[in-house]
């Protein structure tokens, strides 16, 4: 018998899998739009991502220094190539990142976080 923990990654990479297929196209090749992106759990802050070409820094508070990492865009998927601050720390993964918009206008993104205990919660961050 398989325990919660193992049907929950098992739903969680099969959801992803179809995010990949279904998200397909060319809207975000080329990377995210410059800037500031305010990111929030809920109501809640939790911080900064700063893209700068195909490197992002965050998410960090507006006093953290912050050091770049590179990231890939693959159709409508952003691939992080490095630390995610407490997103990826303490037993926190980032499961997988959506852009929701990408154009001058309006720059948008979602990260699905699992949990160190096994939970998923959804982090949106939107380009100032």
């Amino acid at each position: 018998m398989i325990g919660p923990r193992k049907a929950s990654r098992a739903a969680a990479t099969l959801a992803f899998s179809f995010l990949l297929t279904a998200c397909g196209g060319d809207e975000g090749k080329g990377g995210l739009p410059d800037g500031k992106y305010v990111c929030t759990l809920g109501l809640q802050s939790i911080g900064n991502i700063t893209i700068d070409g195909g490197r992002y820094a965050g998410p960090a508070s507006e006093s953290d220094t912050l050091e770049f990492y590179p990231y890939d865009v693959e159709g409508k998927v952003v691939i992080w190539k490095g630390p995610m601050g407490g997103l990826s720390s303490g037993g926190n993964s980032v499961a997988s990142t959506v852009i929701d918009r990408n154009d001058a206008q309006e720059a948008t993104f979602h990260m699905q976080i699992q949990t160190s205990g096994g939970n998923f919660t959804t982090v949106s961050c939107t380009r100032e």
